[in-house]
């Protein structure tokens, strides 16, 4: 298994990192990456985007994965809530490793849902076809 870290580093997960390394996981820390980069990994090295935020705003990087055909993993908070489902990856409970360890070995062991479900659901759930009419209806509503 190889694990890509991308954003920025904190001292505080060195030692989960070197504890990871211990167990025979190759790490791969990038830190913070221009964007084309980031999206570049993505679409070509990546099988899962493992996300365990506990809060995230809108929660883009989650959708620049789906859009690329790779599921993720993320804690059961709210967006991903909103956003997840069995076609486009995992949930895990937040706060619980051994919840994201369960999900983890679920991934390796192949349950993972393929890219093309991740992008026709995708697609299907927040596509511009089935946005753009529910925006348009909104700012109408709003406009008069």
């Amino acid at each position: 298994m190889r694990l890509t870290l991308v954003g920025g580093w904190s001292e505080a997960v060195s030692g989960a990192v070197e504890r990871a390394r211990g167990a025979g996981v190759e790490i791969l820390a990038l830190g913070r990456v221009e964007r084309e980069r980031y999206l570049e990994l993505l679409a070509t090295e990546s099988d899962l985007l493992v996300m365990p935020s506990l809060y995230e705003e809108w929660g883009y990087a989650l959708f620049e994965a789906l859009s690329r055909g790779v599921p993720a993993l993320t804690f059961d908070r709210y967006p991903f809530t909103e956003v997840l489902d069995g076609r486009t990856g995992l949930l895990a409970r937040a706060r619980d490793p051994e919840s994201l360890a369960r999900c983890l070995e679920r991934a390796l062991a192949g349950e993972l849902p393929s890219p093309a479900t991740v992008q026709a659901a995708t697609r299907e759930r927040f596509g511009a076809g089935v946005l753009g009419p529910r925006l348009v209806e909104a700012y109408e509503r709003v406009l008069g």
